[in-house]
């Protein structure tokens, strides 16, 4: 696309190949009228910001991809809009250690993803209904050498990811200010390859949590896991240091378990006699409740292993899991 306006005044146009923006030297390339950019393969921003301008919409399709490169930005025009950006695909900010914005509307019932700087959406977001997240995922992937951050600078802070909802943290220096205070997770809530996410307070899974190997999530408050709620630990590492996903709970707070819980394990096998804490509570009181089907002693076999659960590990008031053949 180069630095000339296309109209799609009445109709739409469809890009099933690939497609890049690309200033042509001067000028911003825009997209303009009351029609739609319909993407069903892959458009990459790797050398100019796009503009939206005079009700255009971006339609990046179920199987469409969209990539956000060298701190490029997706931005609204002077002639009025709505202009909106619908993402049913993959949005990614895959380069630059800077700043991308999407200064349009926005609607996500794809994935979003940030690897790579800050992906700050300006326009508001569709899925940001007060202080829930309704739906979409939105995914955010760091490294020890990658700073990550993914920020809806036009919505609320977040205490509940709805049933739709999906939030993943990978891995260190990954962030998602926005649920800094969730307090309930209803769809899924993923932090993978040893990041880490404090509570604000309590905490309540009614939904799907997942713990990396080497993963941490600390509840500041009570930890509740409701009927409704999963808790997906994974192992991994070596042989010799194995990692496993774990909740922490607060001094003063107090843990109630219900619902189902998962162990997964990749290429590491624990010897024999190893224990595991996936919850380390933190109080002095007891646990109340059990998960699903897994009263105190009872066996977990995952990979031709098999575990043994207790709710009286650790401290006398952990959930251990230790392999006993």
């Amino acid at each position: 696309m180069d630095r000339r306006h296309h109209r799609c005044p009445h109709g739409d146009f469809t890009n099933a190949g690939n497609l890049t923006v690309n200033a042509g030297g001067t000028g911003t390339p825009t997209l303009s009228g009351a029609g739609h950019l319909i993407n069903t393969g892959t458009i990459t921003e790797s050398n100019a910001n796009l503009v939206l301008d005079n009700g255009t919409t971006l339609d990046n399709a179920a199987h469409g991809v969209y990539l956000l490169q060298a701190n490029h930005s997706i931005l609204p025009g002077t002639h009025g809009g709505p202009d909106t950006f619908l993402n049913a695909g993959l949005l990614r900010k895959s380069t630059g250690t800077g700043t991308s914005s999407i200064s349009t509307a926005l609607s996500n019932t794809g994935r979003v993803e940030v690897r790579s700087g800050t992906l700050n959406v300006t326009g508001t977001v569709t899925q940001a209904n007060g202080s829930t997240l309704t739906a979409g995922s939105w995914s955010v992937f760091g490294t020890s050498a990658v700073h990550s951050t993914l920020t809806l600078s036009s919505a609320a802070n977040f205490t509940t990811i709805g049933a739709l909802a999906h939030v993943t943290l990978s891995g260190p220096n990954s962030a998602f200010p926005n649920i800094a205070p969730v307090a309930t997770v209803q769809g899924s809530f993923s932090l993978l390859n040893a990041q880490s996410f404090t509570t604000a307070g309590n905490f309540t899974d009614s939904g799907q949590l997942i713990l990396g190997p080497g993963s941490t999530l600390t509840v500041t408050g009570n930890f509740v896991q409701s009927s409704k709620g999963s808790l997906t630990v994974q192992m991994g590492g070596t042989n010799t240091a194995p990692l496993i996903g774990s909740i922490t709970t607060a001094p003063t707070g107090t843990v109630s378990l219900n619902g189902q819980l998962h162990l997964t394990i990749s290429h590491v096998t624990p010897a024999v006699g190893s224990a595991f804490d996936i919850l380390d509570d933190g109080s002095p009181s007891a646990i109340s409740g059990i998960f699903i089907g897994l009263p105190e002693g009872a066996s977990i076999v995952v990979s031709g292993m098999t575990f043994r659960i207790s709710y009286v590990g650790g401290n006398g008031n952990d959930v251990t899991l230790t392999r006993i053949s």
